[in-house]
């Protein structure tokens, strides 16, 4: 039976700089992991070594500082060498990258994907098409690679977001109306169930198929959550679609 642990990475400098002052992180501009974000990882680990509650086949990271840097923290936990994989990057901000927010509203605007999901941020960025097909094409190399395993993906919440379009077949050319707001460190838990691969037959199809066994598990950073001005700036940068 094959397992995926998707888990977001700690909180990021993007996420807490404010006043359009922010850096977008793409792999120039990511400058990775607050202390805080430090310390929510850590207690990840602590909480993966004390319970091991994941016992885990192989451990893959998204290539951005702030993942790479999460994975880099809980890998102790898991006994695992961290597998780098550039497919696990959050959404692609191309000519943006290592602009601030300010610099990029002034030069392209701000795109509404709701509204033109063939929108880009700026020239060489993904659009949301392009994105969730990415994230899509993905999972399902992954799990055909490690067909049966257990695999832990550090990543961004973009790509937990889109396992949501994915896994239940969801319209993948535009946002969804609603939304998600996944939590720094929190894990995501899939499991394909009986039957088959990624992509089955009819037949097959109604013997398999994806459970959501858990989304948005946090509690070892519970405390954290009462501090709402760093999570809500960075709940709003995600429901624009151009953080996690």
């Amino acid at each position: 039976m094959t397992h995926l642990y998707l888990i977001r990475h700690g909180e990021a400098y993007y996420n807490v700089e404010q006043d359009g002052s922010g850096i977008v992180p793409g792999i120039v501009g990511d400058k990775g992991l607050t202390p805080r974000g430090r310390a929510q990882a850590q207690r990840l680990r602590e909480r993966l070594a004390s319970s091991g509650e994941i016992q885990a086949d192989a451990l893959l990271a998204s290539t951005f500082a702030r993942a790479w840097q999460t994975a880099e923290i809980i890998a102790p936990a898991l006994g695992l060498s961290i597998i780098p994989d550039d497919d696990l990057q959050e959404m692609r901000v191309g000519e943006a990258d290592g602009m601030t927010e300010r610099e990029v509203l002034e030069k392209y605007g701000i795109p509404e994907y709701r509204v033109n999901p063939y929108a880009r941020l700026a020239p060489g960025a993904e659009n949301w098409g392009e994105f969730t097909l990415r994230v899509g094409a993905m999972f399902d190399r992954v799990i055909r690679e490690h067909a049966g395993k257990t695999v832990v993906l550090v990543t961004h919440g973009g790509v937990v977001d889109s396992s949501f379009n994915v896994f239940m077949r969801l319209h993948t050319l535009r946002v969804p109306e609603f939304a998600l707001y996944t939590h720094n460190t929190a894990i995501t838990e899939w499991k394909l169930d009986a039957g088959g691969g990624f992509h089955q037959n009819a037949e097959s199809d109604r013997e398999s198929h994806w459970r959501l066994v858990r989304y948005n598990d946090d509690y070892h950073i519970r405390r954290d959550l009462a501090d709402a001005s760093s999570q809500s700036s960075a709940s709003d940068r995600e429901m624009n679609g151009h953080d996690s």
